[in-house]
């Protein structure tokens, strides 16, 4: 996701740098190797997304793929707020925060509110997946989703 304001060639604005940022999974996250504990059973077994890109996980959980249906959390985040992300940019920068600054700032909030869709999605797991986790929740198993959730703030 990025936001990009277009149309500022106001004069006091084009002392501004182009910035860019983006929030989600970024591509460098992958899953520990841990083991996962049946809570119908108490077994323990091998995490089997060990090793893979978390990137790969979320967007089978986004888009939904073979026996999982859509659960779309970054869209439904981006759609909740993605005008008040480019309102909260453009008063820092009328504020006179740097540009950069402001990005960095308005990557912060757009990391927060993924991450709170991903802690608000609702149960919505098999009735024999939820009998494994011990609980059910759609997006929920061990929190790293949710703590690999980033953001990057770059000049253009």
């Amino acid at each position: 996701m990025s936001v990009t304001r277009r149309g500022l060639d106001h004069s006091r604005f084009r002392k501004y740098t182009a910035v860019s940022v983006k929030a989600g999974v970024l591509e460098s996250a992958t899953y520990p190797a841990d083991t996962l504990t049946n809570a119908a059973t108490g077994e323990q077994v091998p995490d089997p997304r060990a090793g893979m890109k978390v990137a790969t996980i979320a967007r089978a959980l986004h888009y939904g793929i073979r026996q999982n249906h859509p659960r779309p959390f970054i869209a439904q985040a981006v759609i909740q707020h993605k005008k008040e992300w480019a309102t909260g940019f453009v008063k820092l920068a009328v504020a006179g925060v740097t540009p950069l600054n402001a990005a960095q700032q308005i990557g912060q909030v757009m990391k927060e509110d993924i991450q709170q869709s991903i802690q608000q999605w609702p149960a919505d797991n098999s009735a024999s997946w939820a009998k494994f986790k011990g609980f059910n929740h759609g997006l929920v198993l061990t929190g790293h989703l949710t703590n690999s959730i980033e953001f990057e703030a770059n000049k253009k």
